[in-house]
């Protein structure tokens, strides 16, 4: 039996030196010398970043060396390189290796230099991690790194191997090394021929490390999940807001209104983040074994888009004409929902091989059917959201119509947006298939198949990834809610909205929503991302508390001893603007005094006399009163703002944000999505150039709630002038990002662009600040030449200096952060490849 058993496998071992010779002639290339290197660097990333590099000096005399030089599209090339690189086979896909730059061959002495360099993400326990000659296994508590060279040079003479295993090094390796290179590289030298299959290190990794490759593991990925649900805590307090707002004695009927619309939506987002949360663990567990939930996810993510889209739509009740288009939309997924053996597909939503072409249209179809109702009803929801709150202007304001939603215009843009997507989604899929299958025979039959195959695969989880995707940015709509309901509460006559408990409630949530980011997401697990509300509604509070004994309007009157809030109200502001006015006059003409010129200026003594009757004032009860000491007429109004009411204080504070912003916004979205490896990432991720045009949105968004804060607190804020104003919005954003600096500092993560956020946001709110207090004397823009010119006269030479000095301080720092950061991006890619 043993001696049959033998014999058996040296002739399988003789058949497989016979394919070598046939396919790639590897007799030949005995000859060839060889070296590998693989390096571990785990320092500043989340994952591993594993880089291979492969080098081989290939004889002239091999029968397929010129292939090397053609182009990389032909099949010679292909399979003249994949000898060198992979198993004895015509087809090769790796999803898992990434590469730079493709191979570079140069002609040398009677050889060829060939050097192929790639890398991989170590972001995934449930497969083996294949990159160049390379297997990386991926266990609970070590790894393994094997030698697994192609097949045509298993018997090349191999000068150098190399595993750099990264601190704090290899725990074992077979066969003893020759020597090591370095903290933590083993080096082979062998002199003679060894089966470099043999070749093998294992390593135990840091415990940050190991938990960031396991993060798809059941356990940590529900874990994540419940944190990642930080809007669902959002909820809970937009419906203790809503409460507040109803138990007013005194309420009126719009403002009951949007509390109503505000718990209804709240609890609607709270039902659907529940239902994808549950979802998502079932999933992750299985309903049986692994095959079959994958089977079956496909079809029920598809139902889940569905419902998600119809309940968006039901809230948002729009008029009778979306309604219907709606219910088209939906009869015709459901019908392809409920029977799919019907239009060709089979029981798990997916495309039998050899089925016509009508099935892949009508999947086709169907998919963009359930995307137009899920964009219907997120549109509808906003509309509702907005028009019950009076942001969208009334169609005709004489007979108090409000402006609905109508299909011709909502319709075309869901069409283009459908469109977009789609068109995006298909690009990357096609790239990412080129990428992984690269080295595969084009010509041949079973490459067609697997491609047309693979394609059909990723129409079929399209869906599945859209709702992940598109499911990040549902914090929209939460932030209109609050914005609307904000709205209507700001017609009550307050200093800012922290005056009374609702709009205070709905002041401080609207920060985390609107204006945070993410936070809480270490060794990539969102567990603690969960008290990201809490954290930035703390340091709101936080903020605001330390200067609040700087607050203008807060400093007591002279006689009285009244907070100035009292006596100076919108009805004081013309009067205010006349004496700021003179103020900056009879101080321009001290300046003229102090610098020798007293030709038609009053005596010193006339001019204090007269700056000293500006500050007599009334208190609130109209008794003979002064402004305080510390106080001038022009800090007095531009403590008022721009504007009479907190909310359009923070409406012309959101505005001015959004144009200062514009410049940050392109300089982050590039230093997010489109510099060093976060370009590979936003080029082969299905929805990378959507994310693109999403992120712009996004940082626009996060400007324009900043803004709305910055004015609507004005009044409240410390500080005499705008840029000063602006620093407590500023520390607010600032310190929960300090905090998750220090933990990816301990955890030994990168930084990436946290200090280009924050000098950004200091930026912006800096300018937008500078542009509230001008726009407080725009009154007095046309006796100025230029903007600037009123700038000098509001801010008075010796402020403006320094305001102009501190200005161009935060440019040069953006600047030099931007720089500092642009090369030190981590992207492991997102969710590519088949599911």
């Amino acid at each position: 039996m043993l001696t049959c058993l033998f014999a058996f496998g040296c002739s399988a071992e003789a058949r497989a030196e016979d394919r070598e010779e046939t396919w790639c002639a590897a007799a030949q290339l005995r000859e060839a010398r060889a070296s590998a290197s693989i390096e571990l660097d785990h320092d500043e990333r989340v994952h591993t970043k594993a880089t291979s590099r492969l080098t081989v000096r290939v004889p002239l005399s091999w029968r397929f060396a010129h292939d090397l030089l053609l182009s990389r599209g032909t099949d010679q090339y292909r399979r003249a390189m994949s000898c060198l690189t992979r198993p004895l086979t015509s087809q090769h896909r790796r999803w898992t290796e990434w590469r730079a730059s493709d191979p570079i061959v140069t002609i040398g002495k009677g050889v060829l230099n060939v050097q192929v360099d790639s890398f991989a993400w170590i972001d995934d326990h449930r497969n083996a991690i294949v990159v160049g000659p390379w297997t990386i296994t991926v266990g609970a508590a070590h790894w393994t790194v094997r030698f697994t060279p192609g097949t045509a040079l298993r018997r090349s003479n191999w000068q150098s191997i190399k595993i750099d295993s990264g601190r704090p090094g290899a725990e074992m390796a077979n066969p003893t090394p020759t020597g090591g290179n370095g903290r933590s590289a083993l080096v082979w030298e062998p002199k003679e021929w060894i089966d470099a299959r043999n070749i093998w290190v294992r390593l135990e990794p840091s415990w940050q490390r190991s938990w960031a490759a396991q993060s798809k593991r059941p356990l940590f990925g529900d874990i994540s999940d419940i944190g990642g649900r930080w809007s669902f805590l959002v909820c809970l307090m937009l419906i203790n807001a809503a409460r507040h707002g109803r138990r007013r004695s005194d309420a009126t009927l719009s403002e009951l209104k949007a509390a109503r619309n505000l718990k209804i939506f709240a609890l609607v987002t709270i039902s659907l983040s529940l239902l994808t949360a549950t979802s998502d663990i079932a999933f992750r567990h299985g309903f049986s074994d692994g095959a079959a939930w994958q089977e079956t996810e496909p079809r029920i993510r598809f139902l889940m888009a569905l419902l998600e889209g119809v309940t968006l739509l039901v809230f948002g009740n729009p008029r009778r004409s979306i309604i219907w288009a709606g219910g088209v939309l939906c009869a015709s997924a459901v019908a392809v929902v409920l029977s799919p053996e019907t239009f060709g597909l089979t029981t798990t939503f997916s495309i039998p091989e050899g089925a016509h072409d009508y099935t892949v249209i009508v999947l086709f179809i169907v998919s963009g059917c359930v995307l137009a109702i899920n964009f219907l009803g997120f549109i509808a929801t906003g509309w509702r959201l907005a028009q019950d709150g009076d942001l969208i202007p009334l169609r005709q304001a004489s007979l108090q119509e409000p402006r609905e939603l109508r299909l011709r215009d909502a319709g075309p843009w869901i069409i283009v947006i459908v469109a977009f997507l789609g068109a995006c989604f298909a690009v990357a899929a096609e790239r990412n298939w080129q990428r992984a299958s690269w080295l595969s025979q084009n010509n041949r039959y079973a490459y067609e198949n697997a491609h047309i195959g693979q394609l059909r695969d990723n129409l079929t989880w399209f869906i599945a990834n859209h709702q992940a995707w598109w499911s990040g940015y549902y914090w929209i709509l939460i932030g209109i809610a609050i914005i609307a309901a904000l709205r209507v509460n700001g017609r009550r006559v307050n200093v800012s909205p922290l005056a009374e408990q609702p709009e205070r409630l709905l002041a401080f949530l609207l920060f985390p929503v609107a204006v945070g980011i993410n936070i809480g997401v270490f060794v990539d697990n969102a567990a603690l991302a969960l008290v990201t509300p809490l954290v930035y509604v703390g340091a709101l509070h936080l903020s605001l508390k330390i200067g609040r004994g700087r607050v203008v309007l807060n400093y007591p009157l002279e006689i009285s001893k009244l907070p100035l809030a009292e006596a100076i109200t919108p009805a004081s502001r013309s009067e205010l603007l006349v004496r700021a006015r003179r103020y900056r006059e009879f101080h321009a003409l001290l300046r003229r005094l102090d610098q020798g010129q007293p030709d038609d200026v009053p005596e010193r003594n006339v001019l204090e006399r007269r700056l000293h009757r500006l500050h007599n004032w009334r208190s609130g009860s109209g008794a003979t009163d002064r402004l305080p000491s510390q106080v001038s007429v022009v800090d007095a109004v531009l403590a008022l703002g721009p504007c009479d009411t907190w909310w359009e204080n923070g409406r012309r504070g959101a505005l001015f944000a959004m144009i200062s912003g514009l410049p940050a916004s392109i300089l982050v979205v590039w230093a997010e999505t489109l510099s060093g490896e976060f370009l590979q990432n936003t080029l082969f991720y299905e929805f990378g150039m959507p994310d693109v045009v999403m992120t712009f949105v996004f940082w626009q968004i996060v400007w324009a709630g900043a803004g709305f804060l910055l004015g609507s607190l004005w009044r409240v804020l410390p500080g005499r002038r705008g840029p000063v104003r602006a620093l407590p919005i500023t520390l607010a954003f600032a310190l929960p990002l300090g905090l998750t600096a220090l933990g990816n500092w301990a955890l030994g993560h990168a930084q990436t662009n946290l200090a280009l956020y924050v000098s950004a946001i200091l930026l912006t709110l800096t300018l937008t600040g500078i542009l509230m207090d001008l726009d407080t004397f725009r009154d007095e823009r046309r006796y100025w030449q230029s903007r600037f010119g009123l700038l000098l006269s509001v801010y008075q030479m010796r402020y403006a200096s320094l305001q102009l000095a501190y200005l161009a301080a935060q440019v040069i720092a953006v600047i030099t952060i931007w720089q500092f950061f642009a090369g030190a991006s981590e992207a492991p890619p997102k969710e590519l490849g088949p599911k």
